[in-house]
């Protein structure tokens, strides 16, 4: 039952999970309790795929740091890796937005 209802608590929006990552333990990135992705690295790294069960799942990369942020694509198919033909290398300040498809599989959109 809902004894009040606010408009107020209506509109404001959900707050998207934020994590700034400084390293990465590994080239899977474990996204499935974030929504976007601050990176700041003065070093280049690599992201071969991403860990989410949520299908439909989107997750914004943004580069904050100096080093370049390589997303390495493939487009064999497998499980948690972003789809596509070339790799992105993605700049400081610059921002990628993925998807997750019902197969598992990352798609920038």
């Amino acid at each position: 039952h809902i004894d009040v209802l606010s408009a107020d608590s209506l509109a404001k929006p959900v707050a998207p999970a934020v994590l700034t990552a400084q390293s990465f333990k590994s080239t899977l990135v474990d996204v499935s309790l974030i929504n976007v992705l601050q990176i700041n690295v003065s070093k280049s790294v690599k992201i071969e795929g991403f860990a989410s069960e949520i299908v439909g799942h989107e997750i914004t990369i943004i580069n904050l740091g100096s080093g370049a942020v390589q997303l390495v694509r493939s487009t064999k198919g497998a499980q948690r890796t972003i789809y596509g033909s070339s790799n992105i290398t993605i700049s400081q300040n610059e921002v990628y937005k993925l998807v997750m498809s019902s197969n598992k599989i990352w798609y920038v959109l």
